[in-house]
């Protein structure tokens, strides 16, 4: 079995404590994401190490069922699997001459391929090709997918065992072929419990720019010496397609902080055992349209204040983040095991408004909680929030999701397609619910993974392996600064280093000690879920040390922050 690579982080940002409430609202958000908890339960604390986690190549704990019939893989430069079990997979199994000769098989045509990388995407249908961009989704090369094969048959069919071959021809010249064999006694179908032929793609066999083809052959070998008489049927009729057809690395990187909350007596550490981190891992790569996940420990970060709105946790991540100065694409999720005897969400994440751009980088930040006695709704929890900081409102299913999105284009909000797990080779049906519904037996949508995959390409594109953002620059902004309003009253704020409110909803009045008044750009959002108005208001042009007080409009009414809060936020 391949091991999980993992490598040590060292602590290199170390722990902040919060001794009271904070909150922010952030600019360039459209608004932040509720994700509904379970009920509070029995919990026990564990901790772990800092280390980074990832990709798709470590599969230790994979437990993917083998294929339909036998399985072989045959080629001319056959790859180091790094598996004891190879020979009991689909596309790693039994090595045989891929020259070897055989009769091309009678009265059976093959008709279509549908491959399931977490969704299924049909790349054949009537017994011709469905080119790449015009597909249902794209396909992700160096990801491990699933490949069915359907056929028809002919009148005079008579039953037998069919071998199919999955040709797989790459960019440098080599062939690999994967082989299924199947008892073939009528008509197949694309179904998980249709008869058809199944081949399983490893991420190392299917690199950039690979085409396909597929044909049908007699099991049985042609004695050496003589000719073949029949030709294999084969989809494409002639030559191959192209498999993957999305260009680049679809990366996703996240900084997981486990919070240690200290409330009223109490004393909880999030767990960052590999088993935690792991079951992250894999939730997100089973449904995000994604090479490559890279899970980064952070160090504990100790937090005073209660969580039961979460609010305030939020914002500490949100300004942990602008503190921090990592590179654009890296999103930081809390991860919260709260003393509070009640919480009304199970996560919040905000959704940028333009999640593909290095400049919406502040406000990639998430937080869910840990659930002891449900930990993949935990692990799901983390993909439904990042959901939102990859730019997806709720889906409409239950009801009670608050704001939506009015183009889900299936009613009810299921996923309308078969889904696949390529870590826990599990199919889920076409009524599960997109991962951004409050309803239950969730997984990934073809509009989630088309949506998803866009701001992945762009933003991976967009940072292009940039450094992060240099502590102290001198073009940096003077910040801004967030605030909290429910009921009239300013909850919490915070201060988002090197972030400018640059997209304006309103206007701020800042009244300077010496007298004189300053406007600067207000943004305004709202959270689902919450009575609170969020705001972010650009730093006056002399900077915060000078402010006397700041005056906004809040639905409620007129809202002012004296200078001691303001002081209390910018400097601490």
């Amino acid at each position: 079995m391949r091991s999980v690579s993992a490598v040590v982080v060292f602590a290199f940002m170390g722990s902040r404590a919060l001794a009271s409430s904070r909150w922010l609202g952030f600019a360039l958000l459209s608004w932040a994401g509720c994700y509904t908890g379970l009920p509070e339960g029995d919990r026990s604390a564990t901790t772990g190490v800092g280390v980074t986690f990832g990709s798709l190549g470590d599969t230790e704990s994979d437990d993917v069922p083998d294929s339909d019939g036998e399985s072989e893989s045959t080629s001319d430069a056959v790859p180091d699997l790094g598996n004891d079990d190879a020979s009991e997979s689909s596309s790693g199994g039994v090595i045989d001459d891929p020259t070897a000769p055989r009769e091309g098989a009678l009265d059976i045509t093959p008709t279509g391929v549908h491959v399931n990388q977490g969704i299924a995407i049909t790349i054949a249908d009537a017994g011709l090709p469905i080119a790449g961009g015009t597909r249902s989704a794209k396909i992700v090369h160096g990801r491990r997918t699933l490949v069915f094969g359907t056929w028809t048959t002919a009148p005079g069919f008579v039953p037998r065992t069919i071998r199919g071959e999955l040709h797989l021809d790459r960019t440098d010249g080599t062939r690999e072929t994967l082989v299924s064999e199947i008892a073939v006694n009528g008509p197949s179908g694309p179904g998980e419990l249709d008869a058809h032929c199944t081949w399983t793609i490893e991420p190392e066999q299917l690199p950039a720019g690979t085409r396909w083809s597929v044909s049908l052959h007699e099991l049985e070998l042609v004695p050496e010496g003589v000719p073949t008489t029949t030709p294999a049927p084969s989809l494409p009729a002639v030559g191959n397609s192209e498999l993957d057809d999305e260009d680049g690395n679809q990366r996703v990187r996240v900084v997981l902080i486990p919070y240690r909350h200290q409330f009223n007596g109490c004393d909880r550490l999030a767990p960052s055992d590999a088993a935690t981190i792991d079951g992250h891992r894999r939730a997100m790569e089973m449904q995000y349209p994604i090479q490559d996940i890279e899970i980064t420990l952070h160090p504990e970060v100790a937090f005073g204040a209660s969580m039961a709105t979460g609010d305030a946790v939020l914002t500490n991540v949100v300004e942990l983040r602008a503190a921090e100065a990592p590179a654009a694409d890296v999103y930081y999720y809390g991860l919260l095991w709260p003393c509070d005897a009640e919480t009304n969400y199970g996560g919040l994440g905000y959704v940028p408004f333009n999640p593909s751009t290095v400049e919406d980088a502040p406000w990639r930040a998430a937080v869910g909680i840990y659930y002891d006695y449900a930990p993949d709704y935990t692990y799901q929890t983390m993909v439904h929030e990042l959901g939102h900081n990859h730019g997806r409102s709720h889906v409409a299913c239950a009801g009670t999701e608050g704001e939506t999105d009015p183009g889900y284009p299936i009613p009810g909000g299921t996923t309308g397609v078969l889904g696949w797990g390529i870590h826990d080779g599990l199919f889920r049906p076409a009524t599960n619910t997109d991962y951004m519904t409050y309803c239950g037996t969730q997984w990934a949508s073809t509009y989630a993974w088309q949506r998803t995959l866009s701001v992945v390409d762009a933003l991976t594109v967009a940072v292009g392996g940039a450094p992060p953002h240099s502590r102290g620059d001198a073009d940096d902004p003077p910040g801004a600064l967030a605030i909290v309003v429910r009921d009239g009253e300013v909850t919490a704020t915070g201060h988002l280093a090197r972030v400018s409110a640059t997209r304006a909803e309103g206007i701020a009045r800042w009244t300077m000690r010496d007298g004189s008044v300053s406007w600067t750009a207000l943004q305004r959002d709202q959270v689902p879920d919450s009575t609170a108005e969020f705001f972010t208001v650009a730093a006056p042009g002399r900077g915060f040390d000078d402010v006397h007080d700041l005056e906004l409009d809040a639905s409620s009414g007129k809202v002012t922050l004296p200078r001691s809060a303001i002081v209390a936020a910018t400097h601490r």
